[in-house]
Formats: structure tokens, C-alpha cells, sequence
């Protein structure tokens, strides 16, 4: 019984990230928060919504800031600008405190929620090259989760995770960027 009431405790949390895949607004950010805090090793519970950026993670040699959505549609330009907006916005409260940091804009999208995520458009060129132009990172929640899924597993560290985000331009893509 005990076991039974165990197994079906981990299938109903599995399940509950694989919700990524098809959520937006606080049900997305909440569970993003998750996997985030547990790949990067970095408590989230603390960071207070200014409505600006959806996440800032400080770690010792890199500062993460990021946005979260959850659309019907694919990335748009407009969505990768708002995050460059939050960067730059961060960068120039940094400057104001005469501080320095190394950070890493990221963008975790759930794009085309309503579809499966084998029947979701491609990323447009356009945002791709935005994105690197930028030097931002767009992450799919398919990614994420695949991400995570190896994480869970012992196949990726979060040493080798922080160098793939701190490292990539552009799109993640898990199975070209995380050769397992």
C-alpha cells in the first residue's frame, strides 16, 4: 500500500511537470521555477515579481534573468525584445550601484501550447537571429523538460547545464547542445 501510494505520489508530480508543455501565467512560472532551482542548484522561493523580469538566479559567476510565456503562437520578435528590455533595464540598475556582474538573458517559451509538441511550428530564422544578435538564449519547455528529465537521471550535471546557458546564443536545442 505503501508503495502503491509512493508510485502514484511520483507519477502525479511527473505529470505535473510535464505540464509545462501545455500551461502559461502562474501554473507555467511555478513549475519553470522548479526545474529551474533544482538544475541550477538555486533557491527561487525568494524572488519577488517587480513585473519586470520573471526570474533573476545570482550565482557566484553568472546572473541568469529571464522571461517566461506561454502562447498560442509561435516566439515572436516582440517577445525576445522584452526580454533584452529586462536586461538592459537590470544592466542599468547594476551601473547605478557602480556593480558588475556577468549575466545571461534567457527566454523559456511555451509556444504553441494548444498543439502537441511534435505538431509545433519551428522557430522562425528571424527570432534565431534575434535572440543571437542579443546574445540571449531562447529555451523551449520541450527542452527544458528533456533537460530536466536528464538531470533527473544523473546524465547532466548542473555544471555542464549553467556552461550550455551561459555558453549558447540563439536556440537551445537539447539534442545538439547536450550530446549525451
Amino acid at each position: 500500500m505503501e508503495r502503491i501510494s509512493a508510485s502514484e505520489e511520483k507519477l502525479n508530480k511527473n505529470l505535473s511537470y510535464k505540464s509545462i508543455l501545455y500551461t502559461t501565467g502562474d501554473e507555467l512560472v511555478n513549475i519553470v521555477f522548479e526545474i529551474l532551482g533544482k538544475i541550477l542548484n538555486y533557491d527561487l522561493s525568494n524572488f519577488k515579481d517587480k513585473k519586470h523580469e520573471d526570474f533573476l538566479i545570482k550565482q557566484s559567476d553568472i546572473t541568469f534573468i529571464g522571461e517566461i510565456k506561454g502562447v498560442n503562437s509561435s516566439i515572436k520578435n516582440q517577445n525576445i525584445s522584452q526580454l533584452e528590455v529586462h536586461y538592459q533595464t537590470y544592466k542599468d540598475e547594476l551601473e547605478n550601484e557602480n556593480k558588475v556582474e556577468n549575466i545571461k538573458a534567457l527566454l523559456i517559451m511555451n509556444s504553441n501550447k494548444d498543439r502537441k509538441p511534435e505538431e509545433r511550428e519551428k522557430i522562425h530564422e528571424n527570432q534565431i537571429k534575434l535572440a543571437e544578435k542579443y546574445g540571449s538564449l531562447i529555451i523551449l519547455t520541450y527542452d527544458l523538460l528533456k533537460i530536466f528529465e536528464a538531470f533527473e537521471n544523473k546524465e547532466l550535471t548542473t555544471e555542464k547545464i549553467k556552461d550550455i546557458f551561459i555558453n549558447k546564443i540563439g536556440l537551445l536545442n537539447f539534442e545538439m547542445d547536450f550530446k549525451l
